[in-house]
Formats: C-alpha cells, structure tokens, sequence
C-alpha cells in the first residue's frame, strides 16, 4: 500500500478545493501517528443513527437527512470542533437550496 503524501493532498486541496484518499491508506496514516486514533470510530459511527430530516429542500424532498458541524485545524494542531452556527451556501454554489441561512441540528459533542 503506498504512503500517503501529505504535501502532495494539500497542493491537489489547493489546486482542486479536494483530494481523494483510499480509506486503508487513511487508516494506516491514522493508526501510525497514533495506535489509538480509531478507537472512537463506533461512537463516530453510531452517531449517524436518527440522523434528522433535512427541512430545508427547496423542491420539497424528503429524501436528505443532515446534521451540521464546523471544525477547523491548523497543518500541525489538533481538529477543533467550532461552536454551532448556521449552515450557508450561495445560490450560485447551491442553486436548489442555497440562498439562506439553513440552522441543522449539531454534531453531537463527544
């Protein structure tokens, strides 16, 4: 399994607003740094369960669920989950639902 490069995700992250990276390799990156770094996956997991409705589908779907977080991070510092705020999107990154200020229930904190 290749390593993987991580100034080479963050130029394509740059370059392209995302990368893809397989999730063995993530794992392995992970459990390296830290043996430990999995252990609250099933929480993580679980937490998908009774995920809330998505209320705020412009053509009227029911067919979304959705929760909301902000985290941030810097390159060598621990991810932060942000105090919970309103979701927004334009309407012209988001022409069917974007345009307002769309408040989701928050990610439960751990």
């Amino acid at each position: 399994m290749q390593e993987i490069d991580i100034q080479g995700l963050a130029s394509q992250i740059t370059q392209d607003g995302f990368c893809f990276v397989r999730g063995q390799q993530v794992r392995a990156r992970l459990t390296a740094i830290r043996a430990d770094a999995l252990a609250d996956w099933v929480a993580l997991d679980a937490s998908w369960d009774g995920m809330p409705l998505d209320e705020y589908m412009a053509d009227g779907g029911s067919y979304r669920r959705r929760r909301f977080a902000t985290l941030s991070a810097e390159a060598q510092g621990p991810i932060v989950l942000e105090p919970h705020q309103p979701h927004y999107q334009s309407r012209e990154y988001n022409s069917l639902n974007g345009g307002i200020a769309r408040i989701y229930e928050p990610y439960p904190r751990p």
